[in-house]
């Protein structure tokens, strides 16, 4: 990796799926360690449904 700036909480492991789902447009990426409501997870999966679903 290079030095890019993640957030300072971002688990080293999780840098390469944080690469993506933000290059994707599925998640903004901020905040990586506070809980996520349904909402927010609903709207990552129609987000990733209109972009790589059927």
């Amino acid at each position: 990796m290079t030095n890019k700036n993640y957030p300072s909480e971002l688990s080293n492991w999780a840098k390469e799926a944080y690469d993506w789902i933000v290059s994707e447009g599925i998640s903004d990426g901020h905040q990586p360690k506070k809980l996520v409501t349904r909402e927010e997870v609903w709207e990552m999966l129609y987000r990733y449904h209109k972009k790589y679903g059927k």
